[in-house]
């Protein structure tokens, strides 16, 4: 019958001779019965510890295992989606390095009094670009460019033409309510910041300005108009 017992005693008898006993000498010049009896007494002095060694091997085991099942599972799972963040990630630089070079080549052009140059590399980008959303965004990157380089009515010009684009009007109204408020044209800002307020829930309002923020924008700019 297997009992706590014979178990750990089990253990202890096959186990190497040095671990048996306590002292060798002792263990030399005993009777077969005395040993044993010796033997069983240091089982059940013992016992314990050595259930508790055993079972924490044990359950150390079954855990070292799942982890390892879990593991491979999650590595089999997540390998996909790993790669997928990845080649997401590579794309996200790839498509900012090309926007930042994008800009770099239009100031550069711009510096150089080559309005024209500046025009024909955001041409050239927007013709090449199918979906409508990054093709108004490369818009509003024009006028950017345009406007922080002075050309005000120009980079105004830029975003109407972007608003042909689209029936989203969230990214055209957002940036024309900037663009006249900076120069003071509180008119055209109000509207331009109550369309923006209406189109707040567009998946193109990536910043999640709210309506009302919008709406209290537009009648800030109100209040400082004189006509």
């Amino acid at each position: 019958m297997f009992t706590l017992n014979n178990v750990v005693f089990f253990l202890f008898k096959f186990a190497p001779q040095g671990i048996l006993t306590i002292g060798k000498q002792e263990h030399f010049g005993m009777s077969k019965k005395r040993r044993y009896r010796k033997l069983r007494g240091f089982v059940n002095q013992y016992k314990k510890p050595v259930l508790i060694g055993v079972v924490a091997l044990v359950v150390f085991g079954i855990l070292v295992t799942v982890a390892a099942l879990l593991s491979q599972n999650n590595s089999e799972d997540g390998s996909v989606y790993t790669q997928q963040e990845i080649e997401d990630r590579d794309a996200r630089k790839a498509e900012s390095e090309r926007y930042g070079a994008l800009i770099d080549s239009a100031n550069d052009a711009l510096d150089k009094g080559d309005t024209s140059g500046a025009d024909k590399v955001y041409e050239e980008a927007i013709e090449s670009e199918e979906d409508a959303v990054r093709k108004i965004l490369l818009y509003k990157d024009q006028s950017q460019v345009l406007y922080n380089n002075g050309k005000f009515q120009q980079a105004i010009d830029i975003m109407k033409e972007a608003d042909k684009l689209s029936e989203d009007k969230f990214i055209v109204a957002d940036w024309l309510s900037r663009l006249y408020e900076d120069q003071k044209n509180y008119k055209q800002a109000e509207k331009y910041y109550r369309l923006a307020a209406e189109w707040a829930d567009s998946d193109t309002n990536t910043a999640k300005i709210s309506k009302e923020y919008l709406e209290k924008q537009a009648d800030r700019v109100a209040k400082l108009r004189k006509d």
